[in-house]
């Protein structure tokens, strides 16, 4: 489902936000942990790091984030 909005923001340069970005990996962890077979059930996590809006998704907007405040925190020390 995030990886829609992934290629609107960096293929065709659009604006494309989501509003539920944990949503896409939930449901595919949740469906590996429902499987019948043991050797893949145990693998439910993987649900949340092939969806970009999960794990990926939230490291890049604490990245993002700390340059925010780091640039903002230089500017302070400027002005």
């Amino acid at each position: 489902m995030n990886w829609l909005v992934a290629w609107r923001i960096w293929v065709v340069k659009d604006e494309a936000p989501s509003w539920v970005p944990i949503v896409g990996g939930a449901l595919v962890s949740f469906g590996l942990w429902l499987l019948p077979y043991e050797s893949l059930s145990r693998l439910w996590w993987i649900g949340f790091l092939v969806d970009y809006g999960c794990f990926f998704g939230f490291v890049h907007t604490a990245w993002c984030w700390m340059l925010y405040f780091w640039r903002r925190s230089g500017d302070d020390k400027k002005g």
